[in-house]
């Protein structure tokens, strides 16, 4: 992902997870930890993120949260959760550490 204007907090704190994942991997082998990525999903805070910050964000970001919202291009919450819920259940060993898209 890049840089998205007035997300710096968010995308560190993403970036911590990552880390986490990678670090907890290699400390703790074993227990499966994983990053993921779900991608732009159609939940309330993408209705905060409409109603809220655009006026914070940079024109290019701002349209490209309206175009994947208008084109319906954001996820249902229920698919990247499916894919979370059975990662919970039965992730491969030889994932851990990795960060998913």
């Amino acid at each position: 992902m890049s840089g998205t204007s007035a997300w710096g907090c968010y995308g560190a704190g993403k970036a911590v997870l990552n880390h986490l994942a990678k670090t907890l991997a290699k400390e703790e082998p074993a227990i499966t930890t994983l990053s993921i990525r779900p991608g732009v999903v159609a939940t309330r805070m993408q209705e905060t993120l409409a109603s809220t910050h655009f006026a914070k964000m940079e024109q290019n970001d701002t349209e490209r949260f309206k175009t994947m919202r208008k084109e319906g291009k954001m996820l249902k919450p229920e698919q990247p959760g499916n894919v979370m819920a059975k990662l919970v259940l039965d992730a491969p060993a030889e994932l851990s550490g990795e960060f998913l898209k």
